[in-house]
C-alpha cells in the first residue's frame, strides 16, 4: 500500500482565529503534514523561501499586499505551490483574477469539513476544485457561449478538455482516453496556446466562461 504523501502548508490569513480554526481542521487529514502560518503577504513571500510549502490556503483579503497579487508574483517564479483561495469573496472579479495566475482551488470560508477535505484531496492529487457557487457565478456572468470549431480545436483537443473540466488530473484523463501522460499533456499546451490561457486552472476558466462545460 502507499504511503500518502504529507503536504508541507501554509495558512495565509490576517485572523489568528481563523488560521487556528483551519489548522485543527487541516491537522486531521492523512495528506496535510507540517503546518506553517502567516498573517500578511510579507509573511507569505518570507515563508515560502524558508517554509517551502507544497500547499498553501491563501486569503485574498490581506493588510498589506492583495492575496491575488501575491499570486501573480508567484506565477513568474519557478517553485509555485499548489493554492487554494479561501476567502469570503465569491464575486466573479476575484474570481475571474485569482483563476489567470494558476491557483489550484477556490473555497468560500463558509465551507465545512467535508468539503475542504475534498478539495485537499483533489488539489494534492494534481486536480483543481472550484466551490459550487463560485462556479454558479462564473457560469452566470460568462460570456455567449463560444463555438468550438472557432478555436479550431481537434476532436481529441475537445475531449481532453471537456474532461479537465470535469475536475481530471493529466494522469486520469490519460487513462480514459487509453493515451500516454505526454500525449495528454501536449493536447492541453495546445489548447492553452489556442485559447491563451497560461494554467490548467485559465484554460477552465475558459471553459467555464464562454459555457463549454
Amino acid at each position: 500500500m502507499t504511503a500518502i504523501k504529507k503536504n508541507r502548508t501554509l495558512i495565509v490569513d490576517d485572523h489568528k482565529i481563523f488560521r487556528d480554526g483551519l489548522k485543527m481542521l487541516l491537522s486531521t487529514l492523512p495528506e496535510i503534514g507540517l503546518i506553517a502560518e502567516a498573517a500578511t503577504g510579507h509573511e507569505f513571500a518570507e515563508k515560502l523561501q524558508s517554509f517551502a510549502p507544497d500547499l498553501v490556503f491563501l486569503d485574498v483579503s490581506l493588510p498589506d499586499i492583495d492575496g491575488i497579487r501575491v499570486c501573480e508574483g508567484l506565477s513568474t517564479k519557478n517553485k509555485f505551490p499548489k493554492i487554494i483561495i479561501i476567502s469570503n469573496y465569491d464575486e466573479s472579479e476575484f474570481v475571474f483574477r485569482s483563476l489567470k495566475t494558476g491557483i489550484s482551488g477556490y473555497l468560500l470560508k463558509t465551507a465545512d469539513y467535508s468539503e475542504i477535505a475534498v478539495a485537499v484531496k483533489a488539489v494534492v492529487g494534481g486536480k483543481n476544485y472550484f466551490c459550487e457557487q463560485v462556479i454558479q457565478n462564473i457560469k452566470s456572468n460568462s460570456k455567449k457561449p463560444a463555438n468550438l470549431d472557432t478555436y479550431t480545436f481537434t476532436m481529441r483537443e475537445k475531449e481532453v478538455l471537456k474532461f479537465l473540466c470535469t475536475g481530471l488530473s493529466t494522469d486520469d484523463v490519460a487513462e480514459k482516453l487509453f493515451l500516454s501522460r505526454r500525449t495528454v499533456e501536449k493536447h492541453k499546451q495546445n489548447l492553452m496556446a489556442k485559447t491563451g490561457s497560461h494554467s490548467t486552472s485559465s484554460l477552465i476558466l475558459f471553459a467555464i466562461n464562454n459555457s463549454l462545460t
